[in-house]
């Protein structure tokens, strides 16, 4: 189900890279449905189904790059103006630059609690376990008032 959605999505992708007009809502909004499929399927994966979820991440991620890239050129900007441009809300209608935030705030959420699962998951896969946050010590070494007089 998830190489389903996995292809769907890059089939989206790919369209869109094929159009003058480029749907960055419909985008996201796709996105937000693999990522939350992603992050509720990881824990539970095989060891070789989350080899193979992390390839279609990297993959995934790679491809949009590519897509941002030839966006920015055919819009004859740099990628960085492109993504000027679209975090400016004065690009958008009212309801568009709405739905656009709260997507991206999705898609940005989704995408920070599934890295946490496959962190958690390529620990288990390199046979490790989970790394713990360091307990800070509350006592503090105390300082040697006469260290001048020796």
């Amino acid at each position: 189900m998830i190489k389903k959605e996995y292809e769907r999505l890059l089939h989206i992708l790919e369209e869109s890279a094929k159009l003058e007009k480029v749907s960055l809502e419909n985008m996201l909004k796709e996105a937000v449905v693999f990522f939350e499929m992603l992050r509720k399927t990881f824990p539970s994966a095989s060891k070789e189904e989350k080899e193979e979820m992390m390839q279609m991440m990297n993959h995934l991620h790679d491809r949009l790059q590519e897509i941002s890239k030839q966006t920015a050129e055919k819009a004859g900007m740099t990628e960085d103006e492109l993504s000027a441009y679209a975090e400016n809300p004065s690009n958008f209608s009212p309801d568009q630059w709405q739905l656009v935030r709260e997507t991206k705030q999705k898609l940005y959420d989704s995408a920070r609690k599934f890295t946490a699962s496959m962190e958690k998951g390529t620990e288990e896969l390199k046979g490790q376990p989970p790394k713990k946050k360091p307990i800070k010590s509350r006592t503090r070494r105390s300082r040697r008032k006469d260290w001048t007089k020796s």
